[in-house]
């Protein structure tokens, strides 16, 4: 056997183009109306409110220092 006795793409004919097109839409359209089956059965609406929030309260990590306030400075009204 030789290396060209093996053909590496042959030809197609018209019918073969033919054949492989309806299979196409074939499976397309199989997947189309799946689609659309699913999406009338399950269905789909507004979400709603979302849910409320909610506040943790955590402690320090250790190790770290607690920043204290800083000290807060008297007005002075500027001279006259």
């Amino acid at each position: 056997m030789s290396a060209t006795a093996i053909p590496f793409a042959p030809r197609e004919t018209g019918a073969d183009f033919a054949r492989w097109t309806a299979c196409l839409a074939l499976v397309l359209g199989l997947h189309a109306a799946t689609v659309l089956l699913l999406m009338r059965r399950i269905p789909i609406g507004p979400a709603g409110m979302p849910p409320e929030a909610v506040m943790l309260d955590l402690a320090p990590e250790p190790g770290v220092p607690v920043a204290e306030p800083a000290p807060q400075q008297e007005e002075t009204s500027p001279p006259a």
